[in-house]
């Protein structure tokens, strides 16, 4: 059992590194596409617009997964899925650039 446990982290490690590289490529031809629109939104109004934009992908995420009509026919799943994962690093790094990463250490944090 647990040497199946290690074999599938190591095939999941693999997969997941995959991912994150393919990510970090779209980042790059979004954020040269639409310039940085998450990071000065970051900045004007705060960790609400990622909150905005998180609820906006994870609202598309349901609508795909349960079958709801959203008139948008080449959108995939996993496209929406992995701009969702991007806008949760984006929002990591915009709170690590105001040093508000250890959120839960903090009470008196703008994030919370």
């Amino acid at each position: 059992m647990k040497n199946e446990i290690t074999i599938k982290t190591g095939e999941e490690s693999i997969w997941i590194s995959e991912r994150c590289l393919a990510m970090v490529d779209q980042f790059k031809r979004k954020n040269t596409a639409y310039g940085n629109s998450f990071g000065v939104q970051f900045e004007k109004y705060g960790s609400i617009s990622a909150l905005v934009r998180l609820s906006d992908k994870f609202s598309r995420i349901e609508a795909l997964m349960l079958g709801a009509e959203n008139g948008v026919s080449d959108e995939r799943l996993e496209d929406t899925l992995v701009d969702m994962a991007c806008y949760c690093m984006m929002t990591l790094y915009e709170m690590q650039k105001d040093d508000v990463v250890s959120i839960s250490k903090r009470s008196d944090c703008r994030y919370l």
